[in-house]
């Protein structure tokens, strides 16, 4: 395995609202598409225990006909 090197840039923190996401201004925006699928995602894996799990793999993707195959098992 190659070595690797995180380079990781701090704010001061007196910056961060300055340069924060405005999640709920984007959703009156283009974003509200995007908004209203996370909070059907999280609606899903509060009432979905299998959601949650760990026991899960996802052998394919394809991203262009958006196909998604996940397989989970028991705990």
């Amino acid at each position: 395995m190659p070595n690797m090197c995180l380079h990781f840039c701090i704010q001061p923190a007196d910056d961060f609202l300055d340069n924060r996401e405005n999640i709920l201004g984007e959703a009156e925006g283009s974003g509200a598409g995007m908004l209203s699928c996370y909070r059907h995602l999280i609606a899903l894996s509060i009432h979905q225990d299998a959601i949650r799990s760990r026991n899960i793999a996802i052998p394919l993707v394809h991203d262009e006909n958006r196909v998604r195959i996940s397989l989970s098992w028991g705990r």
